[in-house]
């Protein structure tokens, strides 16, 4: 379907372009530069160079998320206004009015693709592909009238349209993504969360804080759209640069409903791939499911046949960090937010990592326990085979504790109090005023949300944090 929706948005762009040629700097550089290879075009263009826009260049993870202690980014995207008007337009068709209640289910279809361009440190990228994204994130936003919206940049997706932009990338990266904090109101949960994961050995996306500014074509000028953790893609760098390799399988299982890992109701529908596309093959996540749901084996056999396939070991890493810091729209609750890859460097057997992390660190009732153990021998746990197999071993859930303990209850723990409070402060103050900027229209908080409001908040966060390391060591002591 985002195919279709691709080529949708291609063949109205002739048209558009004719509309507003006059004033529409993509149809004026199409002409200047016609069948023009990459290099011999862009490299004249100003602002064009080989670490900043090359497919060859390496990805600099140093700049853009290396510093998210000491650095909040900027970004400026200049949308056409009637591509604009086709965007608002998409979003009416599938959630309803801006600013009323619409349909409540997610859409079934991603919102369309627009070329855009993008200025960063003083740089210039071309048709990039914009697209809004999200699932409550983007529907309640958009029906609630905040038009901070979560959105997905791709640099080279229109290189089939424009044969300019062949191979461009965004500091090595090909895509890019942009979360709106909902529910996060000091706006630190998406970067601290994905520390926290890959400081206890689980990889997870990398995050930073970046404003972004939004101009769309309607005489007003740039706007600022707010403070958004501007996040890698897990299916561009992330895979060669934490996993070793990304040639194996990755998938994004993503219906809420049925992406459960059960036997029974397997379709491929259900596990998209984020990679490998062109090879319709999923014999390998079917193998999976067929290993987590195998029934009639005896203990020892299922642990076997599921290790074989599957890193446990490293599922529980994340089951232990996931239930004490409260993620809470995770596998478990709803059957979406996870990756899972084919690693090659560890015999093609599947790892588990998280994805959109803005629900981390919620006081929710719909949290999994960090007593998962006695929640699945109550049969919390049927219908998602993963956990209900898993919990059911008690050689399993004695590592899931142990994890427990040597992550937040040891002595010498990875995490602590101290530890968590010192990467809140250092971001609390270096953002404080990208936050407290946000305008009325363009953000999750009041009108009048100052200084005041946001350290009470940085406060509250705090204190959830103190609260889950009490209890994950009073949950020990009962063993």
């Amino acid at each position: 379907m985002t195919d279709l929706k691709k080529y949708r948005t291609v063949l109205l762009l002739p048209l558009l372009l004719k509309l507003v040629s006059c004033e529409n700097f993509l149809s004026e550089t199409v002409e200047d530069f016609g069948e023009l290879s990459y290099l011999e075009s862009i490299e004249s263009w100003e602002g064009w160079t080989f670490d900043s826009h090359s497919s060859e260049a390496d990805p600099d993870y140093e700049q853009l998320f290396d510093s998210n202690t000491t650095t909040v980014h900027r970004m400026d995207i200049t949308i056409n206004s009637a591509y604009y008007e086709m965007m608002e337009d998409d979003m009416t068709d599938l959630y309803g009015s801006f600013g009323s209640s619409g349909r409540m289910t997610i859409a079934d279809d991603d919102p369309i693709y627009v070329p855009v361009t993008v200025e960063f440190n003083d740089q210039t990228w071309w048709y990039v592909a914009m697209r809004y994204k999200g699932n409550s994130s983007l529907r309640d936003s958009w029906q609630s009238g905040i038009h901070k919206l979560p959105f997905r940049l791709n640099f080279d997706y229109y290189d089939d349209v424009w044969t300019v932009i062949e191979g461009q990338r965004f500091w090595g990266f090909r895509k890019m993504t942009f979360s709106n904090g909902k529910n996060d109101d000091p706006m630190i949960r998406d970067v601290l969360a994905s520390e926290t994961y890959r400081e206890a050995g689980v990889e997870a996306a990398r995050a930073t804080f970046c404003e972004v500014y939004i101009d769309c074509g309607d005489g007003e000028g740039p706007v600022y759209w707010g403070l958004y953790a501007m996040i890698e893609d897990p299916s561009d760098q992330m895979l060669e640069e934490q996993f070793g390799s990304s040639s194996g399988n990755l998938y994004k299982p993503d219906d809420e409903y049925n992406s459960t890992l059960s036997e029974d109701n397997f379709n491929t529908d259900y596990y998209g791939k984020s990679n490998n596309e062109d090879e319709a093959d999923w014999s390998d996540i079917k193998d999976l499911i067929e290993a987590i749901d195998s029934s009639g084996l005896s203990d020892s056999t299922w642990q076997s046949t599921i290790e074989s396939v599957f890193d446990v070991d490293k599922f529980l890493k994340y089951l232990a960090v996931n239930n004490t810091i409260q993620n809470w729209d995770v596998y478990g609750e709803k059957a979406h937010n996870y990756y899972l890859y084919a690693d090659p460097n560890d015999g093609d057997r599947f790892s588990w990592f998280p994805w959109d992390l803005n629900e981390s660190f919620t006081d929710s009732s719909l949290c999994l326990s960090i007593d998962v153990g006695s929640d699945s021998s109550r049969g919390a746990y049927n219908g998602w085979p993963l956990l209900e197999n898993i919990l059911d071993l008690e050689d399993y859930r004695d590592d899931y504790d142990k994890y427990i303990a040597s992550f937040f209850v040891d002595s010498d723990s990875l995490f602590d109090e101290t530890q968590f409070d010192s990467w809140i402060d250092c971001y609390a103050a270096l953002i404080e005023d990208s936050v407290t900027a946000e305008i009325d229209g363009y953000t999750w908080h009041d009108s009048g949300y100052d200084s005041s409001d946001f350290y009470s908040d940085i406060d509250d966060l705090k204190n959830q944090i103190s609260g889950r390391l009490s209890r994950a060591e009073s949950y020990l002591s009962g063993y």
